[in-house]
């Protein structure tokens, strides 16, 4: 399956950073998870991140990584969930560009 990667552009993001995330979810697709399957990936700032993980975390602070697993199917769909990254992590998480 193709990933769609849709990142703000009020982000300032090397146009590398969308291939990365596509090349790691049809990685994570070619494991042998059902082709109609669809998780959402939202890339966020520092301000985004930390809102979201006080929202679900009672965390008022950035992290780099939140995962909120699903179970749903819509019309034959299997909706695994949203992952939000946070860019701002990724230079010191990193150990190549």
């Amino acid at each position: 399956m193709p990933a769609e990667i849709l990142l703000d552009a009020e982000l300032g993001l090397p146009d590398s950073v969308a291939r990365h995330i596509e090349q790691a979810y049809e990685a994570a697709f070619s494991t042998g998870v059902d082709a109609t399957a669809e998780v959402c990936i939202r890339v966020c700032d520092a301000a985004a991140s930390r809102s979201l993980n006080q929202s679900f975390r009672q965390q008022d602070k950035p992290t780099n990584v939140l995962s909120f697993p699903a179970d749903l199917s819509v019309e034959g769909v299997a909706i695994l969930g949203d992952i939000a990254l946070c860019w701002w992590s990724w230079p010191d998480r990193c150990s190549r560009p």
